[in-house]
C-alpha cells in the first residue's frame, strides 16, 4: 500500500504515539498509488498520528485559514504535543489535546523546529544560502515574532 513512502519525520512521544510527517511524494502519492481510483497514500494529509500497532489514528485537518500540507519541513514532539511546520505557507503548528494551534511565520522552508517552555521558539535551516539561518523569537497570539535571526 506503500505507507512507508515519503516519509520526511518520524517522531515518537513518551506514551509510543507515532507521528509521521510526509514530503510531498508521500502527500500527492508515487509508484502507482493515490490516483485513478486507487487508495489515496496513508500520507495525504502530511502529518498522521499512529498508534503502537501503525494504524492512523490522526490525520492532519486542513481549518480555519490553515492550507493543506504539501511537504512537512518540521516536525518535533515535545511530551505528547506535536509542532510542525510546512510547505506551503510555512505556518507554525501545534497539535495536541485535540487540537490544532497556528502562527502566521515568514521564515520559509525551515528544517527544523524548536520549541521552549513559554512558547518560545526557533526555525532552523532552510533553502540553499539559508542552510545555517537561525530565526528565534516568541509565539505571539497569532504570529511567530522574531527577536534575532543569524546566518
Amino acid at each position: 500500500m506503500g505507507g512507508g513512502n515519503g516519509i520526511e519525520h518520524i517522531a515518537v512521544t513518551p506514551s509510543g504515539r507515532i507521528w509521521a510527517g510526509y514530503f510531498d511524494e508521500g502527500v500527492y502519492g508515487n509508484n502507482g498509488w493515490g490516483g485513478n481510483g486507487a487508495s489515496a497514500p496513508i500520507g495525504a494529509a502530511g502529518l498522521v498520528a499512529l498508534d503502537n500497532h501503525l494504524r492512523p489514528e490522526w490525520r492532519y485537518p486542513p481549518m480555519g485559514g490553515l492550507g493543506p500540507i504539501s511537504d512537512c519541513y518540521a516536525l518535533n514532539v515535545i511530551g505528547e504535543t506535536a509542532w510542525a511546520c510546512y510547505y506551503t505557507d510555512f505556518p507554525i503548528v501545534r497539535v495536541g489535546d485535540g487540537r490544532v494551534s497556528s502562527w502566521n511565520n515568514q521564515i520559509a522552508g525551515a528544517k527544523h523546529l524548536l520549541v521552549a517552555p513559554g512558547h518560545g521558539a526557533a526555525l532552523v535551516g532552510g533553502w540553499t544560502g539559508a542552510r545555517w539561518r537561525i530565526g528565534a523569537g516568541r509565539l505571539g497570539a497569532v504570529e511567530f515574532d522574531i527577536t534575532a535571526q543569524f546566518r
